[in-house]
């Protein structure tokens, strides 16, 4: 080396001081984002756990018919009559799942507003732990079928 010049200086290395700095505020970012979904997290939990319980729905009312005729099945018939029904209307038997109640499915089907609308007596016959043991009351809907039907 001649004289008077100065020594090289070693380059620094991927791991000196410009690497923890990067570190740390890598860390430090994902120590902020961690921090926030932790919050929006309790945000919502909060508010599924102390908003209102959902308005309860009024059943629709059916009419229990106790006598009609021979029931060999030991089945339970309900009508809907709408308001305003025409003499001699249209009959529509509606028959619910296998698992499902008469009363869920007048409730869930949508026949009832069909029945306003156009005037026709609803008939819903259903069954009975005596003739079908499996019968749970499960709601009716397209997105959940019934299980146990085959």
């Amino acid at each position: 080396m001649p004289p008077g010049e100065a020594p090289p200086q070693p380059s620094p290395s991927p791991s000196s001081s410009a690497h923890p700095a990067r570190s740390t505020r890598t860390g430090s970012r994902l120590h902020r984002v961690l921090g926030r979904t932790a919050a929006v997290l309790a945000l919502v939990a909060g508010a599924a756990l102390f908003s209102p319980a959902p308005a309860a729905r009024a059943a629709v009312p059916l009419q229990t018919i106790g006598d009609f005729g021979a029931n060999p099945g030991a089945l339970n018939m309900y009508v809907y009559r709408p308001a305003g029904m025409p003499a001699g209307p249209a009959v529509v038997v509606a028959l619910h799942g296998c698992t499902q109640s008469a009363q869920v499915c007048a409730d869930d089907s949508g026949l009832t507003k069909f029945a306003d609308r156009y005037g026709f007596l609803l008939v819903l016959p259903e069954t009975t732990s005596a003739n079908n043991s499996s019968r749970r009351h499960l709601p009716l809907t397209p997105a959940a079928p019934d299980p146990s039907c085959p």
